[in-house]
């Protein structure tokens, strides 16, 4: 089992009868296309939660919705019972890595401590601890050896790790990751598993977006299955059957393999 740096080694303090987000009748639009429809649920608390869907179904602008940067064209946001309106210090945001400018000439221990620019005065240089937390983070994915190699140089595992570890030195209470599966290997795709047990037992909230529902079997407690409003909503064993994910993917998925305890495809990449 993983654990996260020192600073964030304390179990935070929950309450789990009170949502830590929450939509109120969430609709985006981007032009004349809507993204999301009438969209309400809430969060709480240390889950971990896979927004499942295919693509375009709106898993990116939900999460991009959380994270400040999507915003409503109708309801609302709540984040700790107050409005959201704008990115939050406690709500990281992990992108897809395809979005990612891998090409820009800085190292990955740098890439690293832009988790925390915000929280850094803009004409002062990252401190002695500040570049402690960032070599812990790296520490923990496997990526210590690798801090002053620049960032083009990495797989697509090894970015997927540098996303991560930057998301672990701002120590926030809600962890937003977009498709943080896709195209990594799989001993980075088991680091991640045992991440989000360990954060998650730390108090911490994860929100990841996926097609991929094996990992959603492994991974989730929930599983809110989407594709432009909600289809679904609850434990995998509710939500993960034939007619439900037949609803939700246009009828392309359609076996689940009761004997091992995950889903086939047909037509989709999982």
């Amino acid at each position: 089992m993983l654990s996260t740096p020192a600073s964030a080694e304390s179990v935070r303090t929950v309450n789990s009868s009170d949502p830590l987000l929450a939509t109120d009748h969430l609709s985006i639009h981007y032009g004349a296309r809507s993204a999301l429809n009438d969209v309400t649920l809430t969060i709480e608390p240390g889950t971990v939660t896979s927004l499942l869907g295919p693509n375009g179904a709106g898993k990116s602008t939900l999460l991009k919705a959380f994270a400040g940067v999507a915003p409503p064209s109708h309801g609302s946001i709540q984040f700790r019972g107050a409005t959201l309106k704008r990115p939050h210090p406690d709500i990281t945001y992990i992108p897809q890595r395809s979005g990612a400018e891998w090409t820009f000439p800085i190292s990955v221990i740098e890439a690293v401590l832009l988790g925390l620019a915000k929280r850094t005065p803009r004409f002062r240089g990252f401190n002695t601890q500040e570049r402690q937390r960032a070599l812990d983070a790296l520490g923990h994915v496997g990526m210590l050896p690798l801090a002053d190699i620049q960032i083009g140089a990495l797989s697509g595992g090894q970015q997927q790790r540098v996303f991560l570890a930057r998301a672990l030195v701002t120590c926030g209470d809600v962890l937003l990751l977009d498709e943080p599966f896709t195209g990594v290997d799989v001993p980075t795709q088991d680091l991640f598993l045992d991440l989000f047990e360990s954060l998650s037992r730390q108090g911490i909230t994860i929100i990841f977006a996926t097609h991929d529902i094996e990992h959603t079997v492994r991974s989730a407690n929930r599983v809110i299955l989407i594709n432009n409003r909600i289809i679904a909503d609850g434990p995998p064993a509710d939500v993960l059957s034939d007619d439900v994910l037949s609803r939700a993917f246009q009828g392309r998925i359609m076996i689940f393999g009761q004997d091992h305890g995950r889903l086939d495809e047909a037509g989709i990449q999982l």
